[in-house]
């Protein structure tokens, strides 16, 4: 069995281009159907972006993982009081409700307050940016594309 990577990559003309990586798997499938026989995680993801949030959807489902996935901020807000997932994945900038709003909410709220949240953002991580994130509770802060190995590494 083969792992499909998509890579996503900014083009000089403003638009997205994608290009997908076959590889081996990186050990065995687990009896849950999971790479490793890990325990599936569910994970709530937003992103503004219909092409972002399937692929980064395919990849967790690809790695045994139940997704739920929210357009913006506000939406991740609520779907994080309802569905209680084990992990938050929130894109920096969204409409709505940004990715430092929802975050702060999140931490705000009991219910949701122990749910990792990590962040993913189209700027390079670091900088007064990351610690804005890290200080408002962010378990981690990465800069996209996403990636399979990213992606999974976080709900390990």
């Amino acid at each position: 069995m083969y792992q499909i990577q998509p890579l996503i990559f900014p083009l000089r003309d403003g638009r997205i281009g994608l290009m997908l990586q076959y590889r081996d798997p990186p050990g065995p499938v687990g009896p849950a159907g999971n790479i490793e026989g890990r325990p599936m995680a569910k994970v709530l993801i937003a992103d503004d972006s219909a092409l972002l949030l399937k692929i980064a959807r395919a990849m967790l489902e690809k790695g045994g993982h139940t997704v739920v996935d929210a357009p913006n901020g506000a939406v991740a807000v609520e779907k994080a009081r309802a569905e209680k997932p084990d992990l938050i994945i929130l894109d920096a900038e969204m409409p709505v409700l940004g990715g430092l709003e929802a975050l702060k909410t999140l931490k705000r709220d009991p219910s949701t307050r122990s749910i990792p949240v990590s962040i993913y953002s189209g700027h390079d991580a670091g900088g007064p940016e990351e610690a804005a994130f890290r200080a408002a509770g962010a378990a981690s802060v990465h800069s996209k594309p996403y990636t399979m190995e990213s992606l999974l590494a976080l709900v390990k």
